[in-house]
């Protein structure tokens, strides 16, 4: 028979034999190989041993409220929150708008033109012209 831990296609069949579940002739074959495989005898016996340890282990006792917990939290999930379906799009334009102002306050303004810096012409003819356009809105 070849050695079923080192094929690995038929970890089933050591699964099987290690529960008991394997026919007879089956388990009689495999009895013989595993009698004179080291590899196999080892896994066999670490299967046996992690089988036997879970028969061993209990679940702890459910507590008295865990059912009504239970029910009431998936109640709560198949109803819709309100705040996903309203608040979430109002949350991000809100995000969107104190962006857009954050942006616009810290802008830096335009420079201001100062008199000690223009040149005498052109401040000449500024105040030319505003008092021409005064003088039209006059009339």
């Amino acid at each position: 028979m070849e050695c079923q831990v080192r094929a690995r296609e038929d970890a089933a069949v050591l699964m099987d034999y290690c529960a008991g579940r394997l026919d007879p002739r089956a388990a009689a074959a495999l009895d013989e190989h595993v009698a004179v495989c080291e590899d196999c005898t080892r896994w066999v016996e670490s299967q046996r041993a992690m089988l036997a340890a879970l028969d061993e282990w209990a679940a702890p006792p459910v507590s008295p409220g865990f059912n009504r917990r239970l029910f009431e939290k998936l109640e709560a999930e198949s109803r819709p929150a309100w705040w996903r379906l309203h608040l979430r799009p109002a949350l991000s334009l809100a995000g969107i708008a104190a962006l857009a102002i954050g942006l616009l306050l810290t802008r830096a303004p335009a420079p201001v033109m100062q008199a000690d810096t223009l040149d005498p012409d052109r401040l000449e003819l500024a105040l030319e012209d505003a008092e021409m356009l005064r003088q039209l809105s006059i009339w």
